[in-house]
């Protein structure tokens, strides 16, 4: 499945034609380069991944701003913020023996872009830590130099629930 969003606000929208010098640019001009750069994103992250799959350091480094961190969400603790070069340095002992992307989401705001991902996969454990299961990733990717790298990475367990989400949702909304 694939969601995009445009960042684009209301007021774009209702103006049907937009001047650039003296070129007209329709709204259609603006929906297919929005998808032009969804799809480069899109691409781009799931080369990444295989670059970490393979536990590619050079690889991996080269989708990495300088300011790269794996901020890590574990329950009852503070935020776990992984500096670039100590990922870098565990990559090779980073085991996975299956993943999987269940679901990407890319919002885009012209040099900014979100990608939340849905990721299962199968690894042998990091000094002792489990880091087999289903998880959330949200990875923040800025444009550099017209090339796309990666700023930040959020992970953290997705969430068990026997209640569709939206679900619940409706159900409060309805209540209130």
């Amino acid at each position: 499945m694939r969601c995009v969003s445009s960042g684009l606000g209301p007021k774009a929208v209702e103006n049907p034609t937009l001047v650039a010098g003296m070129e007209a640019v329709t709204m259609a001009d603006i929906a297919q380069s929005r998808d032009a750069k969804v799809l480069d994103i899109e691409n781009t992250e799931r080369l990444w991944n295989d670059a970490i799959l393979r536990r590619n350091v050079d690889s991996a480094a080269s989708f990495l701003a300088p300011e790269y961190k794996l901020v890590i969400g574990v329950e009852g603790q503070s935020l776990q913020v992984i500096p670039r070069e100590l990922w870098l340095s565990v990559l090779p002992r980073y085991i996975i023996h299956g993943h999987r992307i269940t679901d990407m989401h890319v919002s885009i705001w012209n040099d900014l872009a979100v990608v939340t991902l849905a990721i299962t996969q199968d690894a042998e454990p990091l000094n002792e830590r489990d880091i087999s299961g289903d998880f959330l990733i949200t990875d923040i990717w800025v444009l550099r130099n017209e090339k796309w790298l990666v700023a930040e990475r959020h992970s953290s367990r997705q969430e068990k629930t026997s209640v569709a989400v939206r679900g619940a949702f409706r159900a409060f909304e309805e209540k209130h």
